[in-house]
């Protein structure tokens, strides 16, 4: 997505144009983030993690071996539910984030 301008450090940055961005599915999030870098750069990777046996589960495993983060410590349980987030745009960029 294009950007209005690159952000300072500790400051926030806004998409271009916000009503373009309409919705998407993304897996990231911090550590997988910095897990999937880690492994880009050759380190040996893994997630220790709870997940649901859930579309949202299935769709993270699947990104995480894509990106060759390793999930054999992940424990994966119908009882579980897969957290994921919500990230809600305003018309002027402005982001709200539901965590479940």
């Amino acid at each position: 997505f294009r950007l209005r301008a690159m952000p300072a450090g500790g400051t926030k940055g806004y998409f271009a144009d916000p009503l373009k961005v309409t919705e998407g599915v993304v897996v990231g999030g911090v550590t997988l983030n910095h897990l999937a870098w880690a492994a880009a750069l050759g380190a040996p990777t893994g997630l220790m993690a709870l997940q649901g046996e859930d579309e949202t589960g299935r769709t993270i495993r699947a990104k995480m071996a894509e990106l060759g983060v390793s999930s054999q410590h992940v424990v994966v349980d119908r009882s579980f539910a897969t957290a994921v987030s919500h990230i809600l745009l305003d018309p002027s960029g402005e982001r709200a984030i539901l965590m479940a």
